[in-house]
């Protein structure tokens, strides 16, 4: 259930950045890990919609403000297993990784 809840809230992300010209793709076992890290006891699933806010919608507002990230941007957001951490690539444009760590 906290994996479908992690895909739609993605999809709304993909389609909002879409309107800004800026593509982004997201692996499984990133969704996987937003599912997992956005879950709580308590609230359940509805912790999934916040971490994606904070940890990573706040990133691409920052970035595009500051003006790292230009439209027409190609962004891949992937797991990294080794250091616990999502990983955001910005492509083509400069060698900008930026990473968003999920305890």
């Amino acid at each position: 259930m906290a994996k479908l809840v992690a895909k739609r809230e993605i999809g709304f992300l993909i389609e909002k950045l879409k309107k800004q010209n800026v593509n982004l793709t997201v692996t499984e076992n990133a969704i996987d890990k937003i599912a997992k890290d956005g879950v709580s006891y308590e609230y359940g699933a509805r912790n999934i919609q916040r971490l994606i806010d904070k940890e990573i919608k706040s990133l691409f507002v920052k970035a595009m403000i500051n003006r790292t990230l230009n439209k027409n941007s190609t962004l891949d957001v992937s797991d990294n297993n080794f250091c616990n951490q999502l990983i955001i690539f910005l492509k083509k444009e400069t060698n900008l990784s930026l990473f968003i760590s999920f305890y």
